[in-house]
């Protein structure tokens, strides 16, 4: 089980903080493209609503100190 959650961990890292496709992720770890889609939107339904939050305030681009809704700064 710690090596499933292992590897979300590492899909949902290589989406967001290397940008990269499903594609490339599936490449890299020996998925299908389909495979690494299906594992990250279940971790997209799984996810708190805070996550979904923070995934919103990043993605409005704004990064200045002090206004993320969840940070402690």
């Amino acid at each position: 089980m710690e090596e499933k959650s292992d590897r979300n961990a590492e899909i949902y890292r290589m989406r967001h903080v290397e940008d990269m496709t499903f594609t490339a992720i599936g490449e890299r770890l020996g998925l299908s493209r389909e495979r690494v889609r299906q594992v990250f939107e279940r971790m997209k339904d799984q996810a708190s609503p805070v996550v979904e939050k923070e995934e919103n305030w990043f993605a409005e681009g704004d990064y200045t100190r002090g206004s993320c809704p969840n940070c402690d700064d």
